[in-house]
C-alpha cells in the first residue's frame, strides 16, 4: 500500500483466503490469496509510474462495468472482487 498509495499505519482486517488459478499470455498461474480492508482518512499519493488510472466508483457501478466489458479487468481482479462481495 505505501509503494502503490503511499498508505501506511492502518489496520488490516483479514476477510478470507481463497485459492485461484489464472490464465495470462498463456501461462497458468495457480496462487493462495488473502484479501484484507481497512479504513483510512487522509491523502492518497498515487505512484503514477505504476498507477495507469485513478478512478471512484460504487461496487455497484464496478459490478456493472465488469458484466458489460470484463476484457477492461484482470482476471486477478475479478476472483478478488468475486470474493469481496461474497463476504461483504
Amino acid at each position: 500500500m505505501e509503494e502503490e498509495i503511499g498508505v501506511t499505519g492502518i489496520e488490516l482486517n483479514e476477510e478470507c483466503k481463497y485459492y485461484s488459478i489464472e490464465i495470462d499470455e498463456a501461462l497458468q498461474k495457480k496462487r493462495f490469496n488473502m484479501l484484507y480492508t481497512g479504513q483510512f482518512d487522509g491523502r492518497i499519493r498515487f505512484n503514477l509510474e505504476d498507477v495507469a488510472d485513478i478512478r471512484w466508483i460504487s461496487p455497484t457501478v464496478l459490478r456493472d462495468w465488469m458484466s458489460r466489458r470484463r476484457v477492461d479487468f484482470t482476471e486477478g481482479f475479478v476472483n478478488c472482487f468475486s470474493y469481496y462481495s461474497k463476504h461483504k
